[in-house]
């Protein structure tokens, strides 16, 4: 089962255009299992774009990670989210059960 992860949330430092302090820029994420990873970021929506202000200041740091994963999943959509999933397993699969592995050409002349 993979793990998702929020690592980084990217914020306004102060108004602009029609965004207020504090609006959701960016959101850096880590899909994780067994060793296979995927990292991405993903663009917040502008409010001109219709995008909702939450004011994550307001909040702990849970409950920013929650809602910043529900973000993640709304964004992306069902299927992105599946396909990432699935890429992570695969790797995770072949690191557990390698389809290839290397043989030692030099004799060691200590041993």
């Amino acid at each position: 089962m993979a793990t998702w992860k929020i690592i980084q949330i990217e914020i306004l430092n102060s108004e602009e255009d029609q965004n207020p302090a504090g609006w959701v820029l960016n959101i850096h994420y880590d899909c994780t299992q067994d060793g296979g990873r995927v990292y991405g970021s993903l663009s917040m929506p502008a409010h001109e774009e219709g995008g909702v202000f939450t004011d994550l200041a307001a909040m702990s740091v849970e409950d920013r990670i929650a809602k910043a994963l529900d973000w993640l999943a709304e964004q992306l959509g069902e299927d992105e989210v599946a396909r990432i999933e699935a890429s992570v397993a695969a790797m995770a699969e072949a690191i557990l059960n390698p389809r290839t592995s290397s043989l030692k050409l030099v004799h060691d002349a200590a041993a």
